[in-house]
């Protein structure tokens, strides 16, 4: 059931803010979004902002309406107010105040962290705004058993690359997509008789290594083998490397260089994000 079968109304309201200053980055986004369970599936953007942050907009409303089971039988979500400014709010801001405003209309538990995206449009944008900054870091969650640990790309949970003057950036991978949200590096913990997960910078020989402390110059975006188009591996253009980082039958693909020729088939032509404005 969900808040709505006890009587409540079918119409709602809630506006939530994405709200966060360090010493080195801030961001900010509020959203405020109607909520009607009686009406069909479908997304509308009234508020007054640029195309890009409307778009931002209606992308996270999409994505929620296909990832809470509470809309996937229909309900309509307005876009009434979107509040950003031009320095502080980034590439996944807005969309991840969306989600969370529709989520909070909807009386769900609030989620901690940060809301994946994987939609091609945003991900090329994300690293189009990259392009010039330096890589100060990885992080890595790995798995261990037993004081060891697998191969790089065995072990490898989650990364969490972190620009000069940002907030880290997570990837997920989620089947054959690609996901990406702001949020910094979780804690190492404990899984009893499956061993551990620890969280620590990226040091050599691990791939995700060798690029730390060079600039990103260009990026390209593949879409992954699925039924929608979405994002399943990025290529980051460092100073030092190309990087090929992406995820492929539920299993991270980690590569210097060229894409590996089994994905060929699976993946599509690269699109540099340095060369197209969608």
């Amino acid at each position: 059931m969900t808040a709505y079968d006890a009587g409540r109304p079918r119409v709602a309201q809630a506006t939530f803010r994405v709200a966060k200053q360090t010493a080195r980055s801030c961001r900010f986004a509020r959203v405020t979004v109607e909520v009607d369970l009686a009406k069909p599936s479908g997304v509308l953007v009234t508020a007054s902002a640029y195309d890009d942050w409307s778009r931002e907009s209606e992308l996270g409303a999409l994505r929620a309406l296909d990832t809470i089971p509470a809309l996937r039988d229909g309900g309509h979500v307005t876009v009434t107010d979107i509040l950003a400014t031009d320095i502080d709010t980034g590439v996944g801001d807005i969309y991840e105040a969306t989600v969370k405003a529709i989520r909070k209309a909807l009386e769900l538990p609030e989620r901690r962290g940060g809301i994946g995206f994987s939609e091609v449009e945003l991900v090329a944008a994300k690293f189009r705004a990259l392009i010039g900054r330096r890589l100060l870091s990885v992080a890595e969650a790995r798995h261990w058993s037993e004081g060891r640990r697998g191969p790089d790309t065995e072990s490898l949970l989650h990364p969490w690359f972190r620009f000069e003057n940002l907030q880290s950036l997570m990837m997920h991978g989620c089947g054959e997509r690609l996901e990406l949200s702001i949020e910094e590096p979780y804690d190492s913990y404990d899984l009893a008789e499956c061993g551990e997960t620890r969280v620590a910078p990226a040091q050599a020989p691990d791939l995700l290594a060798t690029v730390v402390g060079s600039r990103l110059i260009d990026a390209a975006v593949i879409c992954g083998y699925s039924t929608e188009p979405a994002c399943g591996a990025v290529i980051l253009r460092f100073e030092s490397a190309d990087l090929v980082i992406g995820t492929f039958a539920d299993e991270w693909l980690l590569r210097i260089g060229g894409i590996p020729d089994h994905v060929l088939p699976y993946w599509s032509q690269p699109a540099w994000v340095s060369e197209s404005s969608t």
